[in-house]
């Protein structure tokens, strides 16, 4: 059965290049017009770029340290990961360390050693059987539980309940540990985040993609391998992106869209769009009031095409 609705092959083509546009734009955007040679590097990177960097940089370790993979070191990670894209858990406690213990364990190799290449390796197999290109194996399975878990969490308000998912912490942590580690042939890791999730079906409708429901990190998994293969086949800028996964890639895309979407078609405040901007480019358009250029053609892309955004 075909993913694609019963319409027009030119109309599709036409609503896959104006994806592909953005998409380009997204991952080799031209020089910024605020850019100043003046201010450190630091000034000049996007918040998403900063983030981005300083997540990586602590799944070097022991990449790069020499030492071996501890608790701490995947904890400490979390701990980065949650400070830099919110994902609730600061609302209760201990819920960073009971996750950090169920990642330690999911990294025993079949040597009984814990490393980051063991758990990259079963994520990288999950994702596989995920979009039916790879069987069940005991690392997809292990992968699987850590998100059927429930991890406990304390609160105010009630000192011990029977615990919560965390989709979001789980699948960012798996997310930049395949980004660093780069197996051959990888597609990446998703990552689950809520500005994703709701802005997805509009894509699909937008896509003229037959939907499918999200119950499960595993439709999630499937939906995201969906709408990256249907933009990948016309767009070859995917294939010589060094350093990004495709699911880096959609992620980005999605969740930038998601972002604009709220300032333009919601209304929120242009303070929601600092991960987007330099710190220098965000200064301009808070003053002004404006959107900065490079988000011109995305809030452009919503409002042309409201009906499926709205």
């Amino acid at each position: 059965m075909s993913l694609l609705r019963n319409v027009g092959v030119g109309v599709e083509v036409a609503r896959v290049k104006q994806i592909n546009d953005l998409i380009g734009d997204l991952l080799f955007p031209p020089p910024s017009v605020h850019s100043d040679a003046q201010q450190s590097e630091w000034e000049n990177y996007t918040g998403f770029k900063a983030t981005d960097r300083a997540i990586r940089g602590s799944f070097r370790c022991p990449l790069q340290c020499g030492g071996p993979l501890t608790w701490d070191i995947i904890f400490t990670r979390l701990v980065i990961i949650d400070s830099l894209w919110s994902t609730t858990t600061r609302m209760g406690f201990f819920v960073k360390e009971n996750v950090a213990t169920a990642l330690w364990n999911a990294c025993l190799d079949s040597n009984g050693v814990h490393t980051d290449a063991a758990l990259t390796a079963k994520a990288d197999e999950y994702v596989q059987w995920t979009i039916g290109k790879g069987a069940k194996t005991q690392g997809a399975a292990e992968v699987e539980d850590l998100f059927a878990q429930k991890y406990p969490c304390y609160v105010y308000s009630n000192q011990n309940i029977t615990g919560k998912h965390q989709w979001s912490l789980l699948s960012k942590y798996l997310h930049f540990l395949v980004e660093t580690q780069m197996p051959q042939n990888t597609i990446g890791f998703p990552i689950y985040d809520n500005i994703v999730a709701k802005i997805l079906p509009k894509v699909f409708d937008y896509a003229l993609l037959k939907r499918s429901k999200c119950q499960s990190i595993k439709d999630y998994t499937n939906s995201l391998h969906v709408l990256i293969h249907h933009i990948q086949t016309t767009h070859p800028v995917w294939d010589t992106q060094i350093g990004m996964t495709p699911y880096h890639i959609i992620d980005r895309f999605l969740w930038t869209l998601g972002k604009v979407r709220r300032v333009t078609i919601k209304n929120e405040p242009l303070t929601t769009l600092s991960y987007l901007v330099s710190q220098i480019e965000f200064k301009t358009m808070v003053t002004s009031g404006k959107l900065s250029p490079q988000l011109q053609p995305w809030a452009a892309f919503l409002q042309n095409n409201y009906t499926y955004f709205k």
